[in-house]
């Protein structure tokens, strides 16, 4: 009986609804992906602010350290990506029903994650602004 309500659901499912939701599972799985090897990435990270006082020199030997920007700019990228993925969720309600709820839940879910194991002040405030652009950007519409 289970198998068959899930088959029927699974029918059910637009060709919009079918290719949002994949687009959003490799989001997903792209972040999540990221936000581990950050992680393991912030060990280092850590070690250099434990070296100095001063937090202008602190940010700039951080800066200097050889994937900093790489991470920051990948960060910055899917932080960018998932806010648009709920834009779009956002716009499309009517087509996506109650769905739309679901994605943008998993969204806002995988960018606190991404914003608790990357507490960089200047990625945190990026996505801030990223995400209050955004959402006036909506609400005008």
């Amino acid at each position: 009986m289970a198998g068959t309500t899930m088959k029927r659901m699974i029918q059910n499912i637009s060709g919009k609804q079918k290719f949002s939701i994949a687009i959003h599972i490799i989001v997903w799985i792209s972040s999540i992906v990221y936000t581990v090897l950050l992680n393991g990435y912030n060990k280092i990270l850590h070690e250099i602010e434990e070296k100095y006082e001063n937090a202008i020199q602190r940010a700039w030997e951080i800066s200097k350290e050889q994937y900093f920007w790489t991470y920051f700019c990948v960060g910055l990228v899917l932080a960018i990506i998932l806010i648009a993925c709920m834009g779009f969720c956002i716009r499309n309600r009517e087509e996506l029903g109650i769905l739309m709820i679901f994605l943008v839940l998993l969204n806002i879910a995988v960018l606190i994650g991404m914003l608790i194991i990357y507490s960089n002040p200047v990625f945190t405030t990026a996505v801030t602004v990223i995400f209050l652009v955004g959402s006036i950007g909506l609400a005008s519409e």
